[in-house]
C-alpha cells in the first residue's frame, strides 16, 4: 500500500454529474493499474466544510425541483469574476481548513476537482504543498466563472469551445477530452439478447425515458400522448424511474388502467445497466445533464431534452442544437418524435452528429495525461 501513488478526487454531489465523472476517473486509473493506484473520491462540501456550506450542498437538488428560477438567478449572477470572488472567499473561509487536514491525512501524490466550487481552495492547497493539481471541466459549453484557476497544472476540457474560453481567461495547459463515461459504455453489448429480456421488438422505435436525479421529467403525459394517438404500432418505451417510487407506481396504474392499448410500456426502477438499455434504444427523452448526453452519444442514441435549468444545463442543450445531435422542445415532444423518425436518414444523420462527439475509452486518455505530472 505504502508504494502506491496516491490520486484524490475532489467532487460534490450537486446533482449526480459531477460524481458520475468522478467514478469514471476512478474506474481508469484501478483498470490501468489497480495496483499501482490508490483513488480517493470525496464530497468537499458535503463531508470536509462547515454546517452552512453543507447545508448550501443540500439544498441544490430541492431548490432545483421546486424553486429552479432561484438557482438560475444565483448561477447568472456569479457569473462574473468580482462576485464571484467574493462567493468564494466564503467557501474558503468555512472549507479550506477541513479540506487541507484531508491533504495531510491521505498524503496524495495528485489532486483531481471535477467541481467548481472546490477548485480554488484546493488549488492553493495544493500549490503550497507541490502538489499537482488537475481540473477537470463538466460543462459542455459555456463555462461558469467558477471554473477558471490559472493555479492547475492541467485543465481538461471536453470540447474546442471550453478550451477557446479557458485561453480567454489566461489557461495555457489544457487538453481536450470529452467528458469521460464508465468503460462499459463502450464494451461490445449483444442486442438481440438485451431485447428478449426485456421482450422489445426490434422493428419498432424505443423511446427511452429517464425520470432524472431531480424529478424534473416525468414520464405520465408522455405515455399517455402515445396512448392516446395509439402509436404503440411504431413505438414502444422503456421508462427508467430511479429511486422515485411514486413515479413507478404511477405508471404501472397508468398500464393497468389500458391494458388492450397497444403501446408496449417496460417500466423500471433504478438500475446498473444503464449501457444495456441504452444499447437497445432509439430515442432518449431526457433532461440535460451532460454526464447522461455524453452517454447517449456513446450509445448512439437521439436526445430530446424536454427539461433542463437554466444554467449550465442550458448550455448543454444549447451544444445538442449546436452540434445537430438532438432535438431541444419543452412542449411538442410526440411531433419532435415524429419529426426524427419520419425519415430514417434523419435519425441517423442525428446519431452520427452525436457519435463524432465521443472519444473511445476518453477516461483512459484522460489519466494518461495526468499521470504525466507524476512520474
Amino acid at each position: 500500500m505504502k508504494n502506491k501513488k496516491k490520486i484524490l478526487i475532489l467532487m460534490s454531489k450537486t446533482g449526480n454529474g459531477h460524481l458520475s465523472v468522478a467514478e469514471s476517473l476512478k474506474e481508469a486509473f484501478e483498470y490501468t493499474d489497480k495496483d499501482k493506484y490508490e483513488v480517493k473520491i470525496v464530497d468537499g462540501l458535503q463531508e470536509y466544510s462547515s454546517k452552512l456550506m453543507k447545508n448550501i450542498s443540500k439544498s441544490y437538488v430541492p431548490i432545483v425541483k421546486y424553486v429552479p428560477s432561484l438557482f438560475t438567478s444565483g448561477y447568472y449572477f456569479t457569473d462574473n469574476e468580482i462576485r464571484q470572488s467574493l462567493f468564494l472567499s466564503l467557501i474558503r473561509l468555512h472549507s479550506k481548513e477541513k479540506i487541507t487536514k484531508l491533504v495531510d491525512n491521505f498524503k496524495p501524490d495528485l489532486i483531481i476537482s471535477v467541481h467548481p466550487l472546490l477548485n480554488h481552495i484546493t488549488g492553493e492547497i495544493a500549490k503550497s504543498k507541490n502538489i499537482p493539481f488537475v481540473v477537470y471541466i463538466t460543462d459542455m459549453y459555456h463555462v461558469h466563472e467558477s471554473w477558471f484557476n490559472r493555479k492547475a497544472d492541467l485543465y481538461l476540457v471536453s470540447n474546442k469551445y471550453i478550451a477557446k474560453q479557458c485561453r480567454m481567461h489566461g489557461i495555457k495547459n489544457i487538453s481536450i477530452h470529452p467528458i469521460p463515461v464508465k468503460l462499459k459504455f463502450f464494451k461490445d453489448i449483444d442486442k438481440d439478447k438485451i431485447r428478449k429480456k426485456y421482450n422489445i421488438d426490434k422493428n419498432k422505435y424505443t423511446l427511452l425515458v429517464t425520470f432524472g436525479g431531480g424529478g424534473t421529467v416525468s414520464p405520465i403525459k408522455l405515455l399517455k400522448d402515445l396512448m392516446k394517438k395509439n402509436m404503440g404500432d411504431r413505438y414502444q418505451v422503456i421508462v427508467i424511474n430511479g429511486k422515485n417510487k411514486k413515479t413507478y407506481k404511477d405508471v404501472e396504474k397508468l398500464k393497468e388502467l389500458n391494458k388492450k392499448n397497444s403501446l408496449k410500456i417496460v417500466n423500471l426502477e433504478f438500475i446498473d445497466n444503464m449501457e444495456e438499455i441504452m444499447s437497445i434504444s432509439d430515442i432518449s427523452i431526457c433532461k440535460a445533464g451532460s454526464t447522461t448526453v455524453q452517454e447517449l452519444f456513446t450509445m448512439s442514441v437521439v436526445p430530446i431534452i424536454v427539461n433542463y435549468v437554466r444554467g449550465q444545463e442550458k448550455t448543454c442543450s444549447d451544444f445538442v442544437k449546436l452540434k445537430r445531435a438532438g432535438i431541444v422542445n419543452k412542449r411538442k415532444v410526440i411531433e419532435s418524435i415524429e419529426n426524427i423518425t419520419k425519415n430514417p436518414k434523419r435519425l441517423d444523420r442525428y446519431r452520427k452528429n452525436g457519435e463524432r462527439l465521443v472519444e473511445k475509452n476518453s477516461s483512459l486518455k484522460a489519466i494518461n495525461e495526468m499521470l504525466q505530472l507524476i512520474k
